[in-house]
């Protein structure tokens, strides 16, 4: 009957472990930074970052079956300024529903102007107008240059 019993406590152990023990999702995180081509847009680059972003998605995912989610941070590296340009983190049961980077990204909308894209365009002065103004200053009554 000892047998029995021991027999009984070691299968009863055996069938409640599985059901007990937690399951461990795990995330992989990603970085990568991509270099501008010198004629290369801003949207060119928002293009290839997304595109990029997809593929290791897809990747990691395809890669190990232990993977439940991943997050990725794309950055820029133009004329040696690094800027995150995007950022995604997806479960892979949303992925496999949704497949589309747009619903799990995160877009820096500030990097445009960070990685020097959206500079104001330099004036230079307009020495006609200046001359004109120190003239019509110099004809009024009021003006003194002391």
């Amino acid at each position: 009957m000892g047998n029995y019993l021991n027999n009984c406590l070691v299968i009863g152990i055996a069938l409640f472990l599985p059901f007990n023990c937690p399951a461990f999702a795990e995330t992989k995180f990603i970085n990568i930074s991509l270099k501008t081509g010198a004629n290369q847009s801003f949207n060119n680059l928002m293009q290839q970052a997304e595109s990029t972003a997809i593929n290791l998605i897809n990747q990691e995912f395809n890669r190990l079956s232990k993977i439940t989610e991943v997050g990725i941070i794309v950055s820029c590296d133009r004329n040696g300024q690094v800027v995150p340009i995007l950022s995604s983190r997806v479960s892979r049961a949303n992925w496999q529903a949704q497949p589309s980077i747009e619903s799990w990204t995160k877009y820096f909308t500030k990097a445009e102007i960070l990685l020097g894209f959206n500079l104001p365009q330099k004036t230079k002065p307009n020495l006609h107008r200046l001359s004109v103004n120190l003239s019509s200053q110099q004809s009024d009554p009021g003006f003194r240059d002391d």
